[in-house]
């Protein structure tokens, strides 16, 4: 297994994707839409993107994608409350 930054527009869609990959089959979730998805992940088209300091990345085993993460810092929040924390999220792992 090997953590892989997201870099590239295939990544990218890796990331964005493999929820739908996972959980396909599960009577249990219930898919987002994927334009929705893509909006979130897409820094032109989100703001909080736009002034957050942020990384995606994809666990891999061999060239399957079997994870994803995304971690953040906002350092205007930062700022404002005078903290220093960082969020993770869209964590998704076989």
């Amino acid at each position: 297994m090997q953590i892989y930054p997201v870099q590239t527009h295939s990544q990218w869609k890796e990331f964005v994707y493999f929820p739908y990959q996972l959980h396909r089959g599960s009577q249990n979730w219930i898919p987002p839409l994927i334009a929705e998805q893509k909006k979130i992940f897409d820094p032109a088209r989100n703001s909080m993107r736009k002034h957050c300091d942020h990384q995606l990345f994809l666990l891999k085993n061999n060239s399957q994608v079997i994870g994803r993460i995304a971690a953040f810092v906002d350092q205007s929040a930062n700022d404002h409350w005078q903290d220093s924390v960082g969020l993770f999220g869209s964590y998704e792992c076989i």
